[in-house]
């Protein structure tokens, strides 16, 4: 079990940073409302597919309502507060950076599963966060090659308010796994929790549509712009099945350092896909590479 759920965790970082790399392509024409929307328009008949073909489905009439609220704060948090100020960092400081700053949320709920679920921590578990936030604070010190073309005044504010999308990004997200694994310990159905939570996000995000102007971005989108958000919408749903299903598998201390692969393959991508916007220098590959050996550490714990 442990082992499969490395697998799916490492498979969600690669579709988490596939995401990341779509996003920050795609925002520069498009919106981050209308983002959202059609990323939810993918996840949701996804999720319920394959709900339906895994027979997780069935259960959702018998699911405990306490199981169901979970989930529901689940995709509130994570689908739209979370990821829309993740997007919002992303639009500002790159994918790279934004990335690296985000990341925190790992080290932010493993402490939490300690502290309020009882998940035990070890010495090897200890070093490999340690090993993986040393190599996140390294990589944030880099910057981005579009930030550094900017006045300085005007890179200054951005570069704050870039921050302060993602510091909160990382408080919120360090919370969503813990509710997601107490609520897959009561029910055992992570397919359907993703569903449930992608679900109860679009409820928040779909009144907006009756505001004129939230309508007419979404409608006025360009086909580029359609692609670019189709690609990381697919990514996006893929990653959180992926996570869901590894919470389902191993504790939260476990599986949350194993996603900060995703800031090592985004600069890889980055690299390859949007150089020009993305620097990648020698504290990016240093710290990628301390992310690396964290990860191998987190990998023989049994």
């Amino acid at each position: 079990m442990v082992e499969m759920a490395l697998a799916l965790a490492l498979l969600a970082s690669f579709f988490f940073s596939s995401r990341d790399i779509s996003v920050r392509k795609s925002l520069v024409k498009a919106d981050l409302y209308s983002t959202l929307v059609i990323t939810l328009l993918f996840a949701i008949p996804i999720s319920g597919a394959i709900a339906l073909l895994t027979g997780e489905i069935w259960q959702l009439a018998t699911l405990d309502p306490i199981v169901i609220e979970l989930f529901a704060i689940v995709g509130i948090l994570q689908f739209v507060l979370a990821r829309g100020l993740y997007y919002a960092g992303i639009g500002i400081l790159g994918a790279s950076r934004a990335i690296a700053v985000a990341k925190m949320d790992s080290a932010l709920a493993v402490l939490l599963a300690v502290l309020f679920i009882g998940e035990g921590i070890n010495l090897l578990i200890a070093l490999s966060v340690i090993v993986v936030m040393a190599g996140v604070f390294l990589v944030s010190l880099s910057e981005s090659s579009g930030q550094q073309k900017e006045g300085t005044a005007m890179m200054r504010r951005k570069f704050f308010r870039g921050l302060m999308y993602l510091i909160l990004t990382a408080i919120t997200s360090a919370v969503v796994p813990l509710l997601i694994r107490v609520g897959l310990l009561e029910s055992g159905v992570p397919v359907l929790g993703a569903f449930i939570a992608n679900s109860f996000a679009l409820m928040v995000l779909a009144p907006f549509l009756l505001v004129g102007r939230f309508r007419n971005r979404l409608l006025g989108l360009d086909r580029n712009s359609i692609k670019l958000i189709t690609f990381s919408s697919i990514f996006a749903t893929s990653g959180q099945l992926a996570k869901f299903m590894a919470l389902g598998l191993a504790p939260v201390i476990f599986v949350a350092p194993v996603l900060n692969a995703n800031i090592l393959i985004t600069f890889c991508l980055a690299y390859l896909f949007i150089r020009r916007q993305e620097l990648v220098n020698s504290k990016v590959i240093v710290g990628g590479l301390m992310v690396v050996v964290g990860i191998t550490i987190l990998a023989l714990v049994e």
